[in-house]
């Protein structure tokens, strides 16, 4: 049966995606918490570009990308952000810095998160954005 072009077992595929999404992303935020980073706004948008969580730890802001797998068998969870996400995260950040008036420190991390029927693992990749430019150049 389809819908719209759109075969069930996709629809299915999506709505399991999404849910392993907010549930990595709710663990993503208990973790910053944690930290002792406190939590501005999750899934804030500027137009169709989308920034996860963005915190502050004291004065520095703190983008974060968050990426959520239910087994590593196939590759890290933190190996989907690639350059194009870098780019778009990089003009959300801009843009909310300059509708904030925001002019101090920031930076970006990647949050990877990876759920087995046994646990779960978050590795947390502090300055992400600054390291991932810095061993592709």
């Amino acid at each position: 049966m389809e819908r719209n072009g759109i075969g069930m077992s996709r629809l299915v595929s999506e709505s399991t995606t999404k849910q392993l999404g907010d549930w990595g992303e709710i663990q993503a935020c208990d973790w910053l918490r944690k930290q002792g980073i406190e939590i501005l706004h999750r899934n804030w948008r500027s137009g169709h570009k989308e920034i996860d969580i963005i915190g502050k730890d004291g004065n520095l802001l703190i983008f974060v990308e968050v990426k959520c797998r239910s087994t590593s068998n196939f590759s890290p969870p933190e190996s989907a952000v690639n350059s194009k996400k870098w780019k778009n995260l990089g003009i959300a950040a801009t843009d909310f810095m300059i509708k904030n008036k925001y002019f101090g420190k920031f930076r970006f991390d990647v949050l990877a998160v990876t759920k087995t029927p046994y646990c779960k693992q978050i590795m947390h990749f502090k300055d992400a954005f600054y390291h991932s430019k810095a061993t592709v150049c």
